[in-house]
């Protein structure tokens, strides 16, 4: 995000990639920086930085700015996915288009509003294959688990096959369970335990659907994720009755407007 700051502040000034680097970096490493590529030390950022006549203050800013802007959007197309209409998703996925070469994170977000279009059955520019190809390689070949990996797996899980996600869920919790964990990969395994838990169940793989959505309950009681329990409970319950409770439960707890979405996911 920061490379593709510096690269929009260059632009804006008319300064030429060769002109901004010199003495500073090499100009291949400037653009690799601008294109999220390469992370310089920070003395050097500095140093592009006081070249551009831009203060730290208001190099921030800008990044900050861009970052929200990024968030709203990814806000928009989640609501849009659960609450919308197909018309509510090709406006969003409009707007999404129009910044998808901002940063690779921009990029990424562009992809997942294709797939849920695509996923929709609204025709689209890339097609499920070309996804796949983009984020396949990004997932497989990573060795660090924090939120962007987290939220690119979670998001496009169901992308991948059974013996697919068989590998790369394993991969991911026994990296978890390894390394000292944030409050935010800890929320993300439990969304991957009900997205995976979820595929299993559709593979008629009951009793492992039934272990991963286990291990996601315990994970939900301790971060205190009321609505992701009560949605495993339902998806690991039998009986009707047992069902019905927890859906009266949630309606009284004011999630009226998410059981459509739970009972998407619930076996028939």
């Amino acid at each position: 995000m920061y490379g593709k700051t510096i690269k929009s502040i260059r632009k804006s000034k008319g300064i030429s990639q060769f002109d901004l680097a010199q003495n500073i970096m090499s100009r291949s490493n400037l653009s690799n920086f601008e294109n999220d590529h390469y992370i310089p030390a920070f003395d050097k950022v500095i140093e592009l930085l006081n070249r551009l006549n831009v203060t730290i203050d208001e190099f921030l800013a800008l990044s900050e700015q861009a970052d929200t802007y990024y968030q709203i959007l990814y806000d928009e197309l989640v609501a849009s996915e659960n609450y919308g209409s197909l018309d509510d998703l090709k406006a969003v996925n409009e707007k999404i288009s129009s910044v998808r070469n901002l940063s690779s994170k921009h990029y990424e977000l562009y992809l997942l509003s294709q797939y849920v279009l695509n996923t929709s059955g609204s025709k689209t520019v890339l097609t499920i294959k070309e996804i796949k190809a983009y984020i396949k390689p990004l997932l497989f070949k990573s060795e660090q688990w924090f939120k962007r990996e987290l939220q690119l797996y979670n998001n496009f899980l169901a992308l991948f096959d059974y013996s697919e996600n068989q590998i790369l869920y394993k991969k991911v919790m026994k990296k978890l369970a390894k390394q000292d964990v944030s409050t935010i990969s800890k929320e993300y395994r439990v969304h991957l335990a009900l997205n995976y838990g979820i595929q299993l169940i559709n593979e008629n793989r009951w009793e492992s659907a039934k272990k991963v959505l286990l291990e996601g309950k315990r994970d939900a009681k301790r971060k205190n994720l009321l609505f992701q329990e009560l949605l495993i409970d339902c998806l690991v319950l039998n009986q009707t009755e047992q069902v019905d409770y927890l859906f009266n439960k949630l309606i009284d707890l004011g999630y009226q407007n998410k059981l459509t979405i739970l009972k998407r996911h619930l076996r028939q």
